[in-house]
């Protein structure tokens, strides 16, 4: 009876043990979790400047699933904001190749500068379908996140949290695309979703004010009437920080070229006397280049292969000025003169696809203004202004 009576409470006792244990643990993490949590959220609830990286992965299981249209997924969607800035910066890869992408929304044009591999940019005017529309809150959980759904709560003690909490709670559902959008086919409230839990670790750090979330599901099932099935796997990595140092790409400066655009309006990019004008142009392409020139006569120079077929020079009110052919020390050059300084438009025409390299160099001092042709007040489509941006890195966050 006395041996029943030591075992019943040395097993009372270690279940005390044990749920005071757990009880602390949950403590704890409640205590650090949550003090973290809404200091983050204060932070990031109307932040002036932040960058958002996301990466998703979803994996269908083909052999449990009979839903045809249920595709996997595999995008990255990386962009820096800044909220007094008529600039977006964006590298978007959904399923295909990187864009990346410098949007300015100046009111009356939105225009995309589009960025290749080889840091050359092309100056487009999007459709309206093509334009960034995605979320662009700095938000690192889902906005109905609650802490007091979260499960299985524990705290790894160097400011990183784990736990399981519904999906729906979790990630910016808009991250997953294309499958969201098939299973809003099938349940338009999303209710299928609501016993879908996700693993989730957070991690918080001071640098950057950096916040790091992974959240996980495997082999979930959903059921849909009709004896409908699919069953997904899903990893999501979202990083959001307020870079110390802040910057968006400076396009208007090396190693990035600009290609002449064929628009006036899109070329805002402003070169002066002596700058080097260079990029990559198509066979027979034309552009607009943008230059401020001063009083004075001038001559355009091209380096290497002569790549230039025809020229034309506007000023600002769209009056052509004369582009002649001079022999300037045995070497035959396109020559102008300008009696007013201001901005001008050099329309150019390239001969073949390549490098063009172009100079606009002073030959000659001031000139006669006597002369000067009177101004017309018809004005040519909107320019926008230089770009002043600071150069920074692209790269992502760091994982």
């Amino acid at each position: 009876m006395k041996k029943k009576l030591f075992l019943v409470l040395l097993m009372t006792m270690v279940f005390t043990l044990t749920v005071s244990c757990d009880l602390l643990s949950s403590l704890q993490f409640y205590t650090g979790f949550a003090q973290e949590y809404q200091e983050f959220a204060d932070l990031y609830a109307n932040p002036s400047q932040y960058t958002v990286l996301t990466e998703t992965e979803l994996t269908i299981d083909g052999e449990l699933t009979n839903i045809d249209t249920m595709v996997p997924l595999s995008s990255r969607v990386y962009f820096m904001m800044d909220m007094n800035s008529d600039f977006l910066y964006v590298e978007q890869n959904l399923d295909g190749p990187t864009r990346k992408s410098l949007y300015h929304d100046a009111g009356d044009l939105y225009i995309e500068y589009l960025i290749d591999d080889d840091n050359v940019v092309t100056a487009l005017l999007p459709e309206e379908d093509d334009r960034f529309d995605r979320n662009t809150n700095a938000d690192f959980v889902n906005e109905n996140f609650s802490v007091d759904s979260i499960q299985n709560e524990s705290s790894q003690g160097d400011r990183t949290y784990e736990f399981d909490v519904a999906l729906t709670q979790a990630i910016n559902l808009e991250a997953l695309g294309g499958f969201l959008d098939e299973i809003l086919q099938l349940d338009d409230t999303l209710g299928v979703l609501d016993d879908c839990l996700a693993h989730v670790v957070v991690s918080f750090a001071s640098e950057n004010s950096r916040v790091e979330v992974n959240a996980t599901v495997e082999n979930y099932t959903i059921n849909f009437e009709g004896d409908q099935t699919v069953v997904f796997s899903l990893t999501n990595h979202t990083v959001v920080m307020i870079p110390e140092d802040f910057a968006f790409p400076a396009l208007n400066e090396a190693p990035y070229q600009f290609v002449a655009p064929n628009d006036v309006a899109l070329a805002n990019v402003i070169y002066n006397v002596d700058d080097q004008i260079t990029y990559p142009a198509d066979s027979d392409q034309s552009g607009y280049i943008q230059i401020d020139l001063p009083v004075g006569e001038f001559a355009i120079e091209s380096s290497g292969v002569e790549m230039i077929i025809s020229a034309t020079l506007f000023d600002n009110v769209s009056i052509e000025v004369p582009i002649v052919v001079e022999d300037i020390m045995g070497t035959e050059m396109l020559v102008f003169e300008i009696t007013e300084a201001g901005t001008y438009y050099l329309f150019v025409t390239a001969s073949e696809a390549g490098q063009v390299d172009l100079t606009i160099t002073q030959v000659g001092g001031t000139v006669d203004t006597e002369t000067t042709t009177e101004v017309v007040t018809t004005e040519v489509p909107t320019t926008l202004e230089e770009t002043t941006v600071e150069e920074t890195t692209t790269e992502t966050p760091a994982e």
